[in-house]
């Protein structure tokens, strides 16, 4: 299935971008406005391995996105203008998205590198001057990430893993930071995320999402467990990002120009979803993050004949079916559906309609 359209980014970037933080988020939890802009990081070690005598150096940038209850960045090691050539060892294009959770008064964090297929899930808080985030890997390996000797244009980060003893912490990654240009200024994260082709790591067969570049309007319906069923305005926009091997978007519940006033959490949606190819099982690792209701489900997708299929579950464990299909160019209808508990009935939660925006001047 081979599709095109328009693949313009700068609705994806303007649905995504935020001028500052939410004021859902109290001054005094503002962990992470500070580093907003762009860093020089010089690599001190990474994965356990002392770099100091590679010269090699790094880069991160950071802006405010989701309405300004999140912050996301992108880690890049070798820097851009070093990376062609460079293998795989020592390779870092990644993201993290750091969404504001109020009912634990911290932030729920993701890391994702797709170069290397590196997950972490973390919380984060301050603790003195230093931001500290703890975590615990799939093999329930404790982590502690850490931002130290912070000031307004430098800090240091140190990424530590707990030992089976449970009291020795072991440095796995380290990094010195300057600040780059001015600050408060994300154009440098924007040029770090957004990619303008799809990987060559990434065959033509499997580039299951590269159609949907671009922006869309939705046709709403949502069916809540009890009660009618409701209908709303929305609209999605894609775009590649992170060297092209992901693709993220933004979905919001009602349009932008019907989000005036305050809106009740029931039909207010503003989210993302990461996409990222997974070479080892030749699927994409699908991610869905929603801050205003604080949902994240999980998810692994393949091509099913015409359709797109995500298979996955609800933080809650309910097992999950989302579903592109009726696919054209210009159009598309999602489906999300849960599985009953009686393990045998798939129950639709939502649908959208989806019609392709076209860019200005098509």
């Amino acid at each position: 299935m081979t599709l095109s359209g328009t693949n313009t980014t700068a609705g994806f970037r303007e649905a995504l971008s935020a001028p500052g933080r939410s004021a859902a988020i109290p001054d005094s939890q503002d962990v992470y406005g500070w580093l907003i802009g762009s860093w020089d990081l010089e690599v001190l070690s990474y994965s356990g391995t002392d770099l100091r005598a590679t010269g090699i150096k790094g880069e991160v940038h950071f802006g405010w996105v989701l309405e300004g209850r999140a912050v996301q960045d992108v880690w890049i090691m070798p820097q851009i203008a070093a990376r062609t050539g460079h293998g795989a060892q020592n390779n870092m294009y990644g993201s993290t998205l750091r969404v504001w959770d109020p009912q634990i008064q911290a932030w729920r964090i993701i890391w994702k590198n797709p170069v290397s297929g590196h997950l972490e899930e973390q919380i984060g808080r301050r603790s003195g001057n230093d931001i500290v985030q703890i975590g615990a890997r799939s093999n329930r390996v404790a982590t502690r990430w850490r931002f130290v000797e912070i000031t307004g244009d430098s800090f240091h980060w140190i990424g530590e893993t707990l030992q089976p003893d449970g009291e020795s912490w072991t440095v796995e990654g380290e990094f010195l930071a300057k600040r780059r240009g001015l600050r408060n200024s994300s154009n440098g994260f924007w040029q770090a995320l957004v990619s303008n082709s799809r990987s060559p790591e990434i065959r033509d067969l499997d580039d299951v999402y590269g159609w949907l570049e671009g922006s869309w309007d939705l046709a709403v319906t949502r069916f809540p467990p009890t009660g009618p069923a409701w209908q709303s305005s929305g609209e999605v926009h894609f775009a590649r990002v992170l060297e092209g091997r992901a693709v993220q978007d933004v979905w919001i519940m009602p349009r932008r120009t019907e989000r005036a006033g305050t809106l009740d959490q029931a039909v207010n949606r503003y989210g993302t979803t990461f996409r990222i190819w997974n070479p080892a099982i030749r699927a994409w690792n699908v991610t869905w993050i929603e801050p205003v209701t604080g949902s994240r489900d999980e998810m692994t997708a393949r091509r099913v004949g015409n359709d797109i299929v995500q298979l996955g579950t609800h933080s809650d464990g309910t097992p999950i079916r989302w579903s592109f299909r009726e696919i054209t160019p210009d159009s598309f209808h999602w489906f999300g559906e849960a599985l009953h508990p009686d393990g045998k009935t798939w129950r639709l939660e939502a649908e959208f309609r989806a019609r392709r925006i076209a860019a200005a001047g098509d």
